[in-house]
């Protein structure tokens, strides 16, 4: 657009002198006269990832704390297992594993709700404007359009879900970690 500001001033030029001079008269863009809602809608976009990153983080701090736990309740199920013979990578595997498919699982569902509440807020929106909540989430006469406008970016969308899987795979490692040093003797002994 920047590119194209100076032919266009000329060719206008050629039309009208009074248009060539006059330093109060500029050829804008649509992005020149919407900046301040270009920039709100930036603004949002940077704010819904910032509460998406500490919504992940809550989700791997949820399976850091159960996967920690797991470990400290079969403790004495873990120093059995050793006690067989199972290594001490199997039993570090086995809590990995465990990590890993709930982060892809709740990642996974994740994802798929998302694009299904996507295709469908009109209907949610319709819902919730009805008789008994009659509460419009998203006003007409403040937004000046009918319907929500819905884009999907899916390739932003599947980047969240694995980087959500990712990082559940690395809050898995520490309890994981942990489970395969136990000793069995002392594990057998734990109360």
């Amino acid at each position: 657009m920047e590119e194209m500001r100076e032919p266009i001033a000329r060719v206008l030029g050629a039309y009208d002198q009074e248009i060539a001079l006059s330093p109060d008269r500029t050829i804008q863009s649509w992005e020149d006269r919407q900046r301040p809602l270009l920039r709100a809608v930036q603004n949002e976009k940077f704010l819904l990832g910032f509460v998406l990153f500490f919504i992940v983080l809550v989700a791997c701090f949820t399976i850091f704390a159960t996967l920690t736990m797991t470990v400290v309740e079969k403790t004495r199920e873990i120093g059995v297992l050793r006690a067989l013979g199972a290594t001490p990578s199997g039993i570090l595997a086995i809590f990995m594993m465990n990590g890993t498919l709930v982060g892809a699982l709740g990642s996974g569902l994740g994802y798929a709700v998302g694009i299904y509440v996507a295709h469908h807020v009109n209907t949610i929106r319709d819902f919730l404007r009805a008789k008994p909540l009659e509460w419009d989430i998203f006003p007409a006469d403040i937004y000046l359009f009918d319907e929500i406008p819905t884009y999907i970016d899916h390739a932003a969308g599947a980047q969240f879900a694995i980087a959500a899987a990712v990082s559940a795979l690395v809050f898995a490692i520490i309890p994981a970690f942990r489970a395969s040093r136990l000793q069995p003797v002392k594990a057998l002994r734990y109360e």
